[in-house]
């Protein structure tokens, strides 16, 4: 019998938002929690999780002041008598879901997954109030903490909690070679792999530059990019102009064969709160290039898990690339070192039970 139902609430999201609550959706303790999914009709899991209960709720990317109070009326009538504590995700299911949670009489928390961004001042405001009275705040790293107590938020009302890696998904036996032969790669030519939601902020304008001078230095070296967003069409065109011969794949639900497959792993972020894509590239044992911003700076050990260069700087970044792909000895040493640092402080079962913590913590302190 679970003991305290919980409505987890998330706005239009991809990436981490959706992998971090899609592993919350499967591998709560059952016995003492029953979530429900409150979303988007699109928003989709990233996997079927059987007997999943949910209700479609019109949380919107954008805020608009009269549609938001409509559907924090809504959510909070079908949280009223069926929900113990809500459980919201990302700064717009947070201001409808911490609203919605007050109105229903409930607690609530939720989870801030990337930096904060620059806020307007009736942003701010609106922010602040539903913030302060929140039971808990949960930041992803420790530098998205830093942007919420720059807002105002204690200390003491944050708790860190990175994202987990589920490790049996790397567990299971892959073929790396098929997986490069399908890719049309060549016996003998290296391959660096970037994964992630194709939009300004991650970077792969940089990539796919620095890439192209590094290819004119190492010309067995292939490019291969997962992954979909609003910047697809400009990046494939840069890439074509670039003759590179990047590889476009476009939206990968099952990123470990690519991961296995290659020899570095690319995270040119110009911001990220965490980052998921380097923590599964080094539970797969590969070395990662970042960006030296935000959580990637706690997430990557410079010069034992992988490499951190300066957003936006093509040269430093084909010189990683360059570095990394002439040393296979490093290669495997770094991705060794990554894959013992994700089992042994970031695996999914440590991330769930401290989330489960906090949940158990404030069933307490609200009985």
């Amino acid at each position: 019998m679970a003991s305290g139902r919980i409505a987890e609430v998330v706005r239009p999201a991809a990436g981490g938002i959706r992998r971090h609550v899609s592993d919350l959706l499967e591998h709560l303790d059952g016995s003492r929690f029953l979530p429900t999914l409150f979303a988007p009709e699109d928003f989709l899991p990233d996997r079927p999780i059987p007997n999943l209960s949910r209700h479609n709720v019109d949380i919107r990317a954008s805020t608009d002041p009269l549609r938001d109070y409509r559907t924090v009326g809504e959510l909070a009538q079908l949280l009223r008598g069926n929900i113990d504590l809500v459980h919201a995700h990302g700064l717009r299911g947070a201001v409808v879901g911490g609203f919605a949670a007050r109105r229903a009489g409930l607690p609530y928390l939720f989870t801030v997954h990337n930096l904060l961004p620059d806020l307007n001042l009736v942003q701010s405001l609106v922010f602040r109030e539903m913030a302060r009275k929140a039971n808990r705040v949960i930041a992803v790293s420790a530098a998205v903490a830093t942007t919420l107590q720059s807002v105002g938020l204690s200390a003491q009302q944050i708790a860190v909690i990175p994202n987990g890696v589920d490790l049996s998904r790397f567990d299971r036996p892959t073929e790396p070679d098929r997986t490069r032969a399908v890719l049309g790669l060549k016996a003998g030519e290296r391959m660096v792999l970037g994964v992630g939601r194709l939009a300004s902020e991650k970077g792969f304008d940089i990539l796919i530059e620095a890439f192209a001078s590094l290819q004119a230095r190492l010309p067995d070296a292939r490019l291969v990019i997962a992954g979909d967003g609003p910047e697809a069409p400009r990046l494939r065109m840069q890439a074509e102009a670039s003759g590179s011969g990047v590889i476009f794949l476009g939206h990968t639900p099952d990123t470990v064969p690519l991961f296995e497959a290659a020899d570095i792993v690319v995270a040119p972020s110009r911001q990220e709160g965490q980052g998921i894509v380097p923590l599964e590239a080094m539970a797969a044992g590969r070395p990662v290039v970042a960006s030296r911003v935000g959580g990637l700076v706690e997430t990557i050990i410079e010069g034992q898990t992988g490499l951190l260069v300066p957003s936006d700087d093509v040269r430093a970044l084909a010189e990683a690339l360059k570095n990394l792909l002439e040393d296979p000895e490093r290669r495997a040493e770094m991705g060794a070192a990554g894959r013992h640092r994700v089992r042994h402080e970031y695996s999914l079962q440590t991330q769930v039970q401290k989330i489960e913590a906090i949940y158990s913590d404030v069933f307490q302190r609200t009985a």
